[in-house]
């Protein structure tokens, strides 16, 4: 019948859930913290929601369409809004942010970067340039073996998926 109740949003709830912890492990609160994510569907939408209900300021969102970002924060209610009543489904022109390559989101100034879309969006390529401390993956598999040995060696914190996005 439809599944259960919550189960729409249960992958970027995990997401917001597993984030919460590890910035507890820092002394940190939502709050605190810049979030860029990749991907704006199921899992980008509501984990994007409800880490901003809990006062964090997403400041950058990339899709199929593009990028954008506002240093401010994005509405996101505002946004979720845009992107369902626009027939093309994605955050390109959305009219209160500025915009950007989307796949240059792999590498924004954030406190935390969720990848929630793609597989291998976190390669040997782009590693390097991750500027995040805190990944959490949205997305199956979205950093490669490779990848994720640069950014440990970074000492960047990475949620692995099968932790962050479990509730789906």
């Amino acid at each position: 019948l439809f599944g259960s109740p919550g189960r729409e949003e249960a992958t970027g709830r995990g997401c917001l859930y597993v984030l919460e912890e590890a910035l507890k492990e820092q002394n940190k609160a939502i709050s605190d913290i810049t979030v860029a994510i990749q991907g704006f569907g199921n899992v980008g939408s509501h984990a994007a929601r409800l880490i901003a209900e809990r006062g964090g300021k997403i400041v950058a969102v990339a899709d199929h369409g593009g990028g954008i970002f506002n240093k401010a924060g994005l509405n996101i209610p505002q946004l979720i809004a845009y992107v369902n009543d626009n027939t093309s489904r994605t955050v390109k022109g959305f009219p209160e942010a500025e915009p950007f390559e989307g796949s240059e989101v792999m590498t924004w100034d954030a406190d935390v970067l969720i990848p929630a879309a793609l597989e291998d969006a976190i390669t040997i390529h782009n590693a390097n340039d991750v500027r995040a401390k805190i990944i959490v993956e949205g997305a199956n598999s979205p950093t490669t073996p490779e990848a994720n040995e640069i950014l440990y060696k970074k000492g960047v914190l990475i949620i692995p998926d099968i932790l962050a996005n479990a509730g789906g």
